[in-house]
Protein backbone atom coordinates (compact mmCIF):
# COMPACT_ATOMS: atom_id res chain seq x y z
CA UNK A 1 0.00 0.00 0.00
CA UNK A 2 1.40 3.04 -0.96
CA UNK A 3 1.56 6.32 1.32
CA UNK A 4 -1.13 8.38 -0.06
CA UNK A 5 -3.66 5.13 0.03
CA UNK A 6 -3.19 5.10 3.93
CA UNK A 7 -3.09 8.57 4.41
CA UNK A 8 -6.78 8.34 2.15
CA UNK A 9 -7.81 5.70 4.56
CA UNK A 10 -6.92 7.13 8.06
CA UNK A 11 -8.74 9.80 6.61
CA UNK A 12 -11.48 8.24 5.44
CA UNK A 13 -11.39 6.08 8.85
CA UNK A 14 -11.16 9.76 10.96
CA UNK A 15 -13.75 11.67 9.05
CA UNK A 16 -16.20 8.00 9.86
CA UNK A 17 -15.60 8.87 13.55
CA UNK A 18 -15.88 12.31 13.61
CA UNK A 19 -19.43 12.37 12.40
CA UNK A 20 -20.32 9.59 14.73
CA UNK A 21 -19.14 11.06 17.30
CA UNK A 22 -21.53 14.17 16.16
CA UNK A 23 -24.47 12.49 15.67
CA UNK A 24 -24.57 11.03 18.70
CA UNK A 25 -24.94 14.99 19.52
CA UNK A 26 -27.24 15.71 17.12
CA UNK A 27 -29.50 13.08 17.80
CA UNK A 28 -32.53 15.21 19.53
CA UNK A 29 -32.25 18.05 16.33
CA UNK A 30 -35.26 18.14 14.18
CA UNK A 31 -32.99 17.89 11.18
CA UNK A 32 -31.54 14.50 12.24
CA UNK A 33 -32.93 11.92 10.41
CA UNK A 34 -33.16 8.79 12.76
CA UNK A 35 -33.47 6.02 9.62
CA UNK A 36 -29.56 7.06 8.42
CA UNK A 37 -26.20 6.48 9.95
CA UNK A 38 -22.90 8.18 8.64
CA UNK A 39 -21.80 7.15 5.28
CA UNK A 40 -17.93 8.40 3.96
CA UNK A 41 -17.26 7.33 0.64
CA UNK A 42 -13.64 6.23 -0.62
CA UNK A 43 -11.33 9.15 -0.73
CA UNK A 44 -10.37 10.22 -4.56
CA UNK A 45 -7.39 11.84 -5.33
CA UNK A 46 -7.98 14.40 -8.33
CA UNK A 47 -5.06 17.20 -9.21
CA UNK A 48 -3.60 16.97 -5.86
CA UNK A 49 -6.81 17.13 -3.31
CA UNK A 50 -8.29 14.44 -1.17
CA UNK A 51 -12.46 14.54 -2.48
CA UNK A 52 -14.23 12.66 -0.32
CA UNK A 53 -18.67 12.03 0.25
CA UNK A 54 -19.82 12.83 3.65
CA UNK A 55 -23.60 11.55 4.53
CA UNK A 56 -25.01 11.74 7.36
CA UNK A 57 -28.63 11.69 9.18
CA UNK A 58 -28.70 15.50 8.37
CA UNK A 59 -26.51 16.22 5.27
CA UNK A 60 -24.41 14.99 2.58
CA UNK A 61 -21.32 17.34 1.42
CA UNK A 62 -18.36 16.94 -1.32
CA UNK A 63 -15.85 17.45 1.24
CA UNK A 64 -12.49 18.57 -0.61
CA UNK A 65 -9.21 18.71 1.02
CA UNK A 66 -6.73 20.82 -0.63
CA UNK A 67 -3.47 19.36 -1.13
CA UNK A 68 0.53 20.87 0.23
CA UNK A 69 0.73 23.93 -1.73
CA UNK A 70 -3.28 24.36 -2.85
CA UNK A 71 -5.11 27.17 -1.07
CA UNK A 72 -8.53 28.27 0.14
CA UNK A 73 -10.31 31.12 0.09
CA UNK A 74 -10.66 32.36 4.06
CA UNK A 75 -12.76 30.41 6.07
CA UNK A 76 -16.35 31.28 4.98
CA UNK A 77 -16.11 31.97 2.18
CA UNK A 78 -17.69 31.09 -1.31
CA UNK A 79 -16.09 30.08 -4.27
CA UNK A 80 -16.17 28.30 -7.47
CA UNK A 81 -14.28 25.07 -6.99
CA UNK A 82 -13.36 23.30 -10.29
CA UNK A 83 -13.90 19.70 -10.60
CA UNK A 84 -13.49 16.93 -13.88
CA UNK A 85 -17.82 17.31 -14.31
CA UNK A 86 -17.33 21.04 -14.11
CA UNK A 87 -17.12 24.26 -11.23
CA UNK A 88 -19.30 23.64 -8.35
CA UNK A 89 -20.27 26.53 -5.79
CA UNK A 90 -18.11 25.49 -2.63
CA UNK A 91 -17.83 27.47 0.60
CA UNK A 92 -14.05 27.01 2.55
CA UNK A 93 -14.25 25.42 5.99
CA UNK A 94 -12.10 24.00 8.55
CA UNK A 95 -12.77 21.08 11.34
CA UNK A 96 -10.02 20.45 14.36
CA UNK A 97 -8.34 17.57 13.64
CA UNK A 98 -8.62 17.84 9.55
CA UNK A 99 -7.91 21.27 8.91
CA UNK A 100 -9.34 23.63 6.19
CA UNK A 101 -11.57 22.13 3.21
CA UNK A 102 -13.43 23.06 0.86
CA UNK A 103 -17.59 22.02 1.41
CA UNK A 104 -20.25 21.49 -1.47
CA UNK A 105 -23.52 21.40 0.13
CA UNK A 106 -25.61 18.41 -1.87
CA UNK A 107 -28.65 17.71 0.58
CA UNK A 108 -29.78 19.10 4.16
CA UNK A 109 -31.28 18.05 5.47
CA UNK A 110 -32.02 14.49 4.70
CA UNK A 111 -35.71 13.83 5.53
CA UNK A 112 -35.98 12.44 1.71
CA UNK A 113 -34.40 9.43 2.39
CA UNK A 114 -35.07 6.65 4.59
CA UNK A 115 -32.68 3.83 3.60
CA UNK A 116 -28.78 3.96 4.49
CA UNK A 117 -28.32 1.57 1.56
CA UNK A 118 -30.12 4.08 -0.92
CA UNK A 119 -27.56 7.06 0.64
CA UNK A 120 -24.59 5.15 0.55
CA UNK A 121 -25.50 3.88 -3.43
CA UNK A 122 -26.45 7.56 -4.22
CA UNK A 123 -23.15 9.17 -2.35
CA UNK A 124 -20.73 6.70 -4.26
CA UNK A 125 -22.41 7.73 -7.56
CA UNK A 126 -21.92 11.41 -7.14
CA UNK A 127 -18.77 11.30 -5.91
CA UNK A 128 -18.05 9.21 -9.23
CA UNK A 129 -19.96 11.90 -11.34
CA UNK A 130 -18.26 14.84 -9.86
CA UNK A 131 -14.72 13.37 -10.53
CA UNK A 132 -15.76 12.34 -13.90
CA UNK A 133 -14.98 14.24 -16.87
CA UNK A 134 -18.00 14.51 -18.65
CA UNK A 135 -18.49 13.02 -22.49
CA UNK A 136 -17.53 14.78 -25.44
CA UNK A 137 -20.70 16.02 -27.58
CA UNK A 138 -21.50 14.69 -30.23
CA UNK A 139 -20.18 15.66 -33.40
CA UNK A 140 -21.42 17.96 -35.73
CA UNK A 141 -23.36 17.76 -38.44
CA UNK A 142 -21.56 20.13 -41.30
CA UNK A 143 -23.65 18.74 -43.89
CA UNK A 144 -25.07 22.23 -46.04
CA UNK A 145 -28.66 21.49 -46.08
CA UNK A 146 -30.17 22.35 -49.31
CA UNK A 147 -34.03 23.04 -49.10
CA UNK A 148 -35.07 21.58 -51.87
CA UNK A 149 -33.45 18.24 -51.17
CA UNK A 150 -34.77 18.31 -47.39
CA UNK A 151 -38.31 18.31 -48.87
CA UNK A 152 -38.45 16.53 -52.06
CA UNK A 153 -36.11 13.81 -50.71
CA UNK A 154 -32.28 13.70 -50.12
CA UNK A 155 -31.13 13.37 -53.58
CA UNK A 156 -29.43 10.04 -55.02
CA UNK A 157 -32.01 10.13 -57.78
CA UNK A 158 -32.14 12.19 -60.55
CA UNK A 159 -34.77 14.79 -60.94
CA UNK A 160 -37.34 13.51 -63.69
CA UNK A 161 -38.14 16.39 -66.84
Amino acid sequence: MTAAAADDLDLGARLVRHWQATADQMRDLPVFNPHLGVHVTEVRRIAGWSAVVVATPWFMNLFAFPGTGSMLPAIGDWFRLPLPAGEVDAVSAALDGFGAYASVPIFSPMDEFSEQAAVADLADALLDSLLSVPPAPPATFDRTLDRRKLLFGLGGRESRA
